[in-house]
């Protein structure tokens, strides 16, 4: 007497445990709601997620738009190519990601692309100098380099010879733009420990992206895949973990047709559901479909 098609764990293929088995045993199943067969719905949910993180990400931008420059470069290049690599993930369910050009935007340009005649290295240890003092308050500082940058250094030391030593060791004989653009360099530096974003964690840090990834997936991403290298592979790893089931749904499949198993109609219902689902999923997902079809023709008792 044929037996009831079972899957490679031991479950009846087709049911609520085979998928759940079957997905549990990739990184698809550390996923919220993963642990059945409507593979669209899960994507569409990441998607939401996806989205709402990349908003998360604008917001902690936005808040800080006058301090980026104090977000080291390394920082901010690894920040961007997450919010890209969460707009990939949104894309695979159908969500927009809409703010993430200008997320990436607000990124790249913080670095300053405007014209000047010194480096950003002069500006920045100008800057320092400014915030560093021990002489003057940082309001004091402020208003004596804003003075020098508008009238030169003479007329803002009024005689002093402390604010006429501060002044001439920040602009260093580089004249009156330096200091206005020294002075520019240090409100964009802002206060390095008002760099936090909602997470409370430093935007562009480790725990900052990490955070970003548990928000979205629900869990920790493997190392290999994520944010900490500065290229994070997030479509790729739900990629492969779809590959990953797809293959072991079509082993279960022909080992069943090569021993005449047979699978019930509730169960054949489930893989037609299966197959409904991750024909909702965009393109690269497709080989689901293919893979589950073979069982869709099997009703009641009938052999496979």
């Amino acid at each position: 007497m044929s037996k009831e098609a079972t899957g490679s764990h031991g479950q009846v293929v087709g049911s609520a445990s085979y998928f759940s088995q079957i997905n549990r045993s990739t990184f698809w199943g550390n996923l919220p709601h993963a642990d059945g067969f409507d593979y669209g719905r899960v994507l569409r949910e990441l998607a939401g997620r996806a989205d709402s993180a990349i908003s998360s990400v604008y917001d902690d931008l936005q808040r800080r738009k006058d301090a980026l420059l104090a977000i080291p470069e390394s920082y901010r290049k690894k920040l961007a190519k997450q919010v890209k690599a969460l707009y990939d993930v949104s894309s695979m369910g159908g969500g927009f990601g809409s703010r993430s050009s200008d997320c990436i935007s607000l990124l790249e340009s913080s670095d300053g692309s405007s014209f000047s005649f010194f480096t950003k290295n002069e500006l920045n240890e100008a800057a320092k100098k400014i915030k560093d003092s021990w002489t003057f308050s940082s309001t004091e500082a402020e208003a004596l380099v804003e003075r020098a940058a508008k009238w030169g250094i003479d007329w803002a030391a009024n005689g002093d010879e402390k604010k006429r030593n501060f002044l001439k060791e920040i602009e260093e004989g580089k004249g009156q733009r330096f200091l206005s653009e020294a002075l520019e360099a240090y409100k964009k530096l802002g206060n390095n420990s008002d760099l936090s974003g909602r997470s409370g964690y430093r935007i562009g840090s480790d725990s900052y992206m990490h955070a970003l990834e548990r928000d979205v997936f629900g869990c920790n991403i493997p190392s290999s895949y994520g944010a900490d290298w500065g290229n994070p592979q997030y479509e790729k790893l739900l990629r492969e973990a779809l590959q990953e089931i797809a293959s072991q749904i079509q082993n279960n499949l022909e080992e069943a047709q090569r021993n005449n198993w047979y699978m019930r109609d509730e169960n054949a219902e489930h893989m037609r559901e299966g197959n409904s689902q991750s024909g909702k999923v965009r393109n690269q997902h497709v080989f689901l479909r293919r893979n589950c079809r073979q069982a869709l023709v099997v009703r009641g008792r009938r052999q496979l």
